[in-house]
């Protein structure tokens, strides 16, 4: 047994970055052969549950930056998945939606998805997986507020 190991303090923070590493090595070879990355596919995703979504929305709910997301959506846009529109009623507002090429592949993101939450929770009874959920909501609403408050103290440059 390596006593270094032994003594170092438990880290939430470097496993979720290993879950995250593996995420991303996962998603990158499921969705490899639709043209696309990590990112993309989970934001193709999200417009998949919401087609018509705002631009400034997605960004919202998503917790990305304008830069990042635009980037994204220019791939897609780039691979014929997805087409953005001016709303009708506000030319201000851009809306996201899918193309028919991206509604044939909609069912295979989901897929993705499933198998990475069926892969990660494989020996978890239902109560175990509903206590992780739970934990992992507490996690993201601690690292939101303290987001919160280091935007709140952000100097302009």
């Amino acid at each position: 047994m390596d006593l270094k190991k032994e003594h170092i303090p438990a880290s939430a923070g470097r496993q979720i970055a290993r879950l995250s590493r593996a995420a991303q090595v996962y998603f990158q070879h499921r969705f490899g052969p639709l043209g696309i990355g990590p990112a993309q596919g989970i934001t193709l995703h999200y417009i998949s549950m919401h087609n018509g979504i705002d631009q400034t929305e997605l960004c919202r709910r998503m917790s990305l930056d304008k830069s990042s997301l635009a980037t994204q959506l220019r791939k897609l846009e780039e691979h014929r998945y997805i087409i953005r529109e001016t709303d009708k009623h506000d030319r201000r507002v851009k809306r996201i939606f899918m193309t028919p090429e991206a509604l044939e592949i909609a069912d295979r993101l989901h897929a993705v998805f499933t198998s990475w939450t069926d892969l990660l929770l494989k020996d978890f009874n239902n109560a175990e997986r509903r206590k992780v959920f739970l934990l992992l909501d507490r996690l993201w609403a601690n690292a939101g507020e303290a987001l919160k408050e280091l935007r709140l103290n952000e100097t302009p440059e």
